[in-house]
């Protein structure tokens, strides 16, 4: 299981020099042992991939 929260709305500036505050995502993963949150983390890689665009 996996949840995240979206810090930064489309459009808005960020700049990885703010530190954390200028993340665009919190993302929480949970397993019960290690080979689980391997395969869960493949899983949310895949899905940040097909949902978010990455514009520079």
């Amino acid at each position: 299981m996996f949840a995240a929260d979206r810090i930064a709305r489309p459009g808005a500036q960020v700049d990885w020099r703010q530190g954390s505050a200028g993340r665009v995502y919190d993302v929480w993963l949970r397993a019960d042992d290690l080979p689980e949150l391997l395969q869960r983390l493949a899983a949310l890689q895949q899905d940040l991939t097909r949902s978010i665009r990455w514009e520079f």
